[in-house]
């Protein structure tokens, strides 16, 4: 069965519990290609998945399970470390996600304010985690099975790292940024996640700072954009300042582009 297709916009996986689950397949690349569908996996945490749909993600055939989130984030919401779970690697990132640097915004914030915080935030993950985006392409290159990357929410430290893959993967800057947008279409709205986020930040979230923080917006991800660029010159620049040069992403290619 082929989870890909369970929603409207072709790419949601339908798994109770799940967050953000989406298949990052299916774009064509610069040369004519298209990313394997059923390889790539993005989402957010993974602990309210129930048991009743363990085997629907069984049959997705994920080999190696990346988790971004910091030990702490770990620690509240464990993830589950059985079968099908059980072949998870932690790659911790900071400041990541908005609790790591939650003290720091004043409690008369506006919405645009906290659009201007998310973007820095997203900006800092670019310039200061070289050594762990390594790490995930690492674990990439390991499988020949299904790969998944998530954090909490599964768009920030997530959405750079899926950024990146498209990018090794010649997809260019316009369809990064459609399936970075995704998100929106998959974030957690309900109650409970604005009542996590108010008792992150200490302060009452109006629905505009809400959407701030728990959506996307493309300014978040030109941010990363920029970082790259004043760093490496390029996002090919900075796959090679991280290890992964032509040579390792003709070897990816070869694996992922059809």
């Amino acid at each position: 069965m082929n989870f890909s297709l369970a929603h409207e916009h072709g790419r949601f996986v339908d798994i109770d519990g799940a967050i953000n689950f989406r298949d990052f397949g299916g774009y064509e690349t610069r040369r004519g290609g298209c990313v394997r569908w059923g390889r790539l996996y993005r989402c957010g945490s993974l602990h309210r998945i129930q048991s009743s749909d363990y085997q629907l993600f069984s049959e997705l055939d994920i080999g190696v399970i990346c988790d971004l989130r910091r030990l702490d984030e770990a620690e509240e919401a464990p993830a589950v470390e059985s079968p099908p779970f059980d072949c998870r690697v932690h790659i911790p990132i900071a400041p990541g996600s908005a609790m790591g640097t939650a003290e720091d915004i004043p409690d008369d914030v506006t919405g645009d304010d906290l659009r201007l915080f998310m973007a820095s935030m997203t900006g800092e993950i670019a310039k200061s985690h070289h050594s762990d985006y390594t790490l995930l392409f690492e674990q990439l290159m390991k499988t020949e099975s299904g790969f998944l990357l998530h954090c909490s929410a599964g768009k920030d430290r997530t959405g750079f790292g899926a950024a990146l893959i498209l990018a090794a993967l010649d997809v260019d800057d316009e369809l990064i940024y459609q399936d970075y947008m995704l998100s929106n279409h998959g974030i957690d709205s309900g109650a409970e996640a604005r009542s996590r986020l108010e008792k992150i930040f200490g302060f009452e979230l109006d629905e505009d700072m809400f959407q701030a923080l728990a959506g996307v917006y493309p300014e978040y991800l030109k941010e990363a954009y920029t970082e790259v660029h004043k760093l490496h010159g390029s996002m090919l620049g900075y796959l090679d300042a991280i290890g992964i040069d032509d040579s390792v992403r003709r070897k990816l290619q070869e694996r992922l582009v059809e």
